[in-house]
């Protein structure tokens, strides 16, 4: 019936912007984060429903099909903190497939990309590669690197998680330009953040610490709180490599801190095994040893959380 059908568009095209503003919102950092978390878990039924609505006319309704494609890029920082691998999946999944249909090659080549660093993240690498090559090649195709800086940052991170740190370097080196002229700081930000673990994988910890320090001072005039903690974290690692233990374990603590304060349990663990294995280093047994307890505590509390997600 075309009433129903237009009521679902409106549903839709609501709760696609719905997605889109609380992504604008955590973007912004500072309180700003948990306010955009809480949004998003009040209304993910809905946009949920929404989505897979749009998914399943792609076929028969070009409108819904555009809406599918928009779906995880308005959401991809919440998704990725707030959703499970397999579900982000399905939407760049969707979104790719929409994309191509509708014949939208730059927005088909962010979704691929994206697909790619969720791949990635589960440790599937040839879909990675796979999905992060056809991005690359639509990019070439169009000649277009300037305005999909998003997507060619992640290119060039594959080429990291590939071992080709050079190659890497030239890439991040072109777009670090790129993001100073079109004055984008948080694009700025990531990609010195991202030169900094190429320089580190080639055993330059000074200059990675440098361009580490940049990145988080980005990230702090932004309210940006995540990535303040990330770059915390992977300061403390590099000094903790350099052998500046004191250092190592400040920004350590620093990170757990924040991380810990916008909920992200993924990253905690994560710092908390860093820490312990510094404690561990410097024969500080039991502090190990309660490090380790809690990293375990943190997986076991969001493997609960993500099973209640997906229920």
């Amino acid at each position: 019936m075309p009433e129903r059908k237009q009521a679902k568009l409106r549903h839709a095209r609501h709760y696609l912007s719905v997605l889109n503003s609380a992504t604008l919102l955590y973007l912004r950092g500072g309180k700003c984060i948990e306010q955009a978390l809480t949004a998003f878990a009040s209304e993910w039924s809905n946009i949920s429903e929404s989505q897979r609505w749009a998914e399943s006319c792609t076929k028969i309704d070009a409108e819904a099909a555009r809406l599918c494609s928009a779906f995880p890029r308005a959401g991809a920082f919440l998704l990725d903190l707030c959703r499970p691998p397999h579900e982000r999946i399905r939407w760049f999944n969707a979104a790719v497939n929409s994309a191509r249909a509708l014949g939208l090659r730059s927005t088909e080549s962010e979704n691929l990309v994206m697909l790619g660093t969720v791949y990635g993240q589960i440790g599937d690498r040839s879909r990675a590669e796979q999905c992060h090559q056809d991005g690359a090649a639509i990019l070439r195709e169009m000649a277009d690197s300037a305005q999909n800086l998003t997507a060619a940052i992640n290119i060039a991170t594959d080429y990291l998680q590939r071992g080709e740190p050079h190659k890497a370097i030239e890439l991040y080196d072109r777009l670090l330009v790129q993001a100073r002229e079109k004055g984008s700081k948080r694009e700025e930000g990531s990609i010195l953040g991202n030169l900094s673990y190429c320089y580190d994988a080639l055993g330059d910890q000074a200059r990675a610490i440098n361009l580490q320090e940049q990145s988080v001072a980005i990230s702090r005039a932004l309210g940006d709180r995540r990535s303040e903690g990330e770059s915390l974290g992977s300061l403390g690692i590099f000094y903790a490599k350099l052998g500046q233990n004191d250092h190592a374990l400040r920004f350590l603590e620093q990170c757990l801190a924040i991380i810990r304060a916008i909920g992200d349990r993924e990253a905690e663990s994560k710092a908390l095994s860093a820490l312990g294995n510094l404690y561990l280093h410097l024969g500080q047994i039991n502090r190990a040893i309660d490090c380790f307890r809690r990293t375990s505590r943190s997986v076991r509390r969001e493997e609960i959380s993500m099973e209640k997600r997906t229920h």
